[in-house]
C-alpha cells in the first residue's frame, strides 16, 4: 500500500518540475500536465497522467488499493526523471531557432517569388 503523504510529496515535486520546466505554474497536476501538452514526450505525459490518477483516489483504505504500488512508484520515477532532464535552455534555443528558419525560408521564398515576376515582366536581361 502507498503512504499517502509520500505520495502527497511526491506528486507535488512534479507540480514543482512542471511549473520550472513548463511554466505550468496555476492548478492541479491535471491542469499543469494539459498546459506542457504536447511539449512532454508521449511517455512521460502517461506516467505524470498516473500519478495524478492515483493521487485523485481520496484516503480512504478500500479506495486506496485501487492503485497498483508498483506502477504508480514507476510512474513517478520515471516522470520526476524526465522532467529533470528537461533542458529549459535548450527547449528555448530549439524554438528560437525553428522561428528564425522559418522566416528565413519565408523570406527566401518571397525573393524568388519578386525574381520570377521581375524576369517574367522582361526587366531583367
Amino acid at each position: 500500500m502507498i503512504d499517502w503523504t509520500e505520495m502527497e510529496a511526491r506528486a507535488t515535486r512534479l507540480e514543482q518540475l512542471l511549473a520550472d520546466k513548463f511554466g505550468a505554474r496555476k492548478g492541479s497536476l491535471e491542469r499543469r500536465l494539459r498546459k506542457a501538452g504536447r511539449r512532454l514526450p508521449r511517455a512521460t505525459r502517461r506516467d505524470v497522467a498516473q500519478v495524478a490518477e492515483a493521487r485523485q483516489l481520496p484516503r480512504h483504505p478500500k479506495l486506496m488499493r485501487m492503485v497498483d504500488a508498483r506502477r504508480t512508484e514507476r510512474a513517478f520515477r520515471l516522470a520526476e526523471q524526465a522532467l529533470t532532464e528537461v533542458d529549459v535552455a535548450d527547449r528555448r534555443k530549439g524554438a528560437l531557432l525553428g522561428m528564425l528558419g522559418a522566416l528565413v525560408f519565408n523570406l527566401m521564398l518571397v525573393v524568388a517569388l519578386w525574381v520570377a515576376v521581375v524576369q517574367g515582366r522582361g526587366l531583367l536581361d
